[in-house]
């Protein structure tokens, strides 16, 4: 209805603030709460992306989209803990995770750091990230021809039955959840992701634990040792060149 930029920008002004307030949080709570409230808001991308991709693309080339796509998303552990750092935050002891940047100036510019990149986001995303969603565009030149002309014109959707908030919503939250419990390959296809995201996350906390116990013992610093992730970064770029090649 209005289309997927309006609903890029519109979360990622939250995300920001959000992760902005975080810096303020005097307590353990208060961190859970925004943390919790810019997840929400930060995960429209995830949730979108594949219809991004699927307007961009033709359909012999969605996989390769989405293959681009979701190498950012992998990224995340390998660089995240490079950055952040949670030992000493608001009184935790917890110096198995370790970040450059948590461990110089403090937890509250990881998030800050945060809330500036995703500003930053945000403003390139008001100046170049134009409407892809066919509807939104269709609709749109709907309004300048009856604006030009002087005649009424619609689209076939709108012309066939008026659409309302209410039941769009509706329909939204609902589909997922049938398709899920109705459709044995979605339910298939979701439990693999489960167990290959899983493993994939426990791995790494593993390694990461592995890692910072040899730092600690041979008296390195901290911040070094989520370089063990690094290696999952670089495998990144060769996955991604294997739809190139062909193979």
């Amino acid at each position: 209805m209005y289309g997927r930029r309006n609903l890029f920008l519109f979360t990622y002004v939250f995300f920001t603030i959000f992760n902005g307030v975080v810096t303020a949080s005097q307590n353990v709570w208060t961190l859970i709460i925004l943390r919790f409230m810019a997840g929400i808001f930060g995960s429209s991308p995830l949730t979108n992306a594949g219809g991004t991709v699927a307007d961009v693309f033709d359909a012999k080339q969605r996989g390769l989209g989405m293959a681009i796509f979701a190498a950012a998303p992998f990224l995340g552990p390998a660089v995240g803990p490079i950055v952040s750092l949670t030992r000493d935050a608001l009184g935790i002891t917890n110096p198995q995770v370790g970040g450059f940047v948590g461990e110089t100036v403090g937890w509250r510019w990881v998030a800050a750091m945060i809330a500036l990149f995703s500003g930053t986001l945000t403003v390139v995303g008001f100046l170049l990230i134009p409407e892809t969603y066919a509807s939104v565009l269709l609709k749109r030149r709907a309004a300048a021809l009856t604006k030009a002309t002087g005649k009424e014109y619609r689209i076939k959707s709108e012309a066939k039955e008026k659409q309302e908030l209410g039941p769009l919503f509706k329909t939204a939250l609902s589909r997922p959840w049938k398709l899920l419990f109705r459709e044995p390959i979605v339910f298939l296809l979701s439990l693999y992701l489960a167990i290959v995201y899983g493993t994939l996350y426990v791995s790494s906390r593993r390694f990461a634990s592995l890692t910072d116990a040899t730092m600690t013992y041979n008296r390195c610093s901290l911040a070094r040792s989520p370089s063990s992730f690094n290696k999952n970064a670089a495998g990144r770029p060769v996955s991604l060149a294997w739809p190139f090649w062909g193979f």
